[in-house]
């Protein structure tokens, strides 16, 4: 008996009826090579343990001409590119006029990040250990702000730049 005689056999009279040649029983014929600029494709079942299609199957090796002596001199290329590439954002960005804002900047970002929190899952605003600590982690980062900001004007750098501010104000 088959799947679709034994499933019409409970059926209600007014509901339809299995259709008695839908029974599949072959082994599939599907190609296991998938035609990708076709809509719709039938495949092979073990197309899942092998993908493969006629765009990828079509495609041209790729020379292997990279030796690993090669790849070592790329690799000691970049980072020595990422390097100067760091110590030039060091020099630009870390100076205290460029940093105070991107300090600020950071302050904004750590201020939404909890804000975001709070308002997108609720059962944080009832938590007081969650309040406690973001409150915490607030206090901590001014003050260590404020220390760093207030040793940065005990230094001649920073006392320089207080005196460039002060001429500045009207």
């Amino acid at each position: 008996m088959s799947y679709a005689a034994a499933a019409g056999s409970f059926i209600p009279p007014n509901q339809p009826q299995p259709d008695q040649a839908l029974l599949n029983t072959e082994s599939p014929t599907a190609p296991t090579v998938a035609d990708d600029t076709a809509k719709v494709n039938v495949v092979h079942p073990q197309f899942k343990e092998h993908p493969a299609t006629i765009t990828s199957q079509n495609r041209p090796v790729p020379p292997d001409s990279k030796t690993p002596s090669s790849s070592r001199r790329r690799l000691k290329e970049v980072e020595a590119e990422g390097a100067y590439l760091w110590n030039v954002a060091r020099h630009y960005l870390f100076r205290p006029g460029v940093a105070g804002g991107l300090v600020g900047l950071i302050n904004v970002g750590l201020l939404a990040g909890a804000t975001r929190a709070f308002y997108t899952q609720p059962q944080l605003r009832n938590d007081r250990r969650i309040i406690a600590s973001a409150v915490a982690a607030t206090l901590v980062t001014l003050g260590v702000e404020g220390f760093a900001a207030e040793k940065y004007a005990q230094t001649p750098q920073g006392q320089a730049e207080a005196r460039r501010a002060r001429k500045k104000e009207p």
